[in-house]
């Protein structure tokens, strides 16, 4: 379930931030509509990792949206979309 992704993807982050990673960067999210407030355990790791000096990147999502899912909207990581040719 989500909390059992939320917890592995939370360990894969500080594993990384513990081991010298410069950036890590994830092309996956949460669903749309998935608060900030669900994803604790998620918060403080990519803070963790911020506070490491890791450049986070992260996959604004596939849901056409104007806003960014998590982990894409935390305030310190760099989400990152595209549009098709036609914009």
């Amino acid at each position: 379930g989500a909390e059992a992704e939320e917890f592995a993807l939370a360990a894969a982050i500080r594993l990384a931030a513990d081991n010298g990673a410069n950036v890590i960067n994830m092309s996956l999210g949460f669903p749309a509509g998935t608060q900030a407030s669900e994803l604790p355990l998620l918060a403080e790791a990519v803070a963790y990792a911020y506070s490491k000096g890791v450049t986070i990147v992260a996959a604004a999502g596939n849901d056409a949206a104007v806003s960014c899912s998590y982990p894409a909207a935390f305030p310190e990581v760099i989400c990152v979309g595209a549009t098709k040719y036609d914009g």
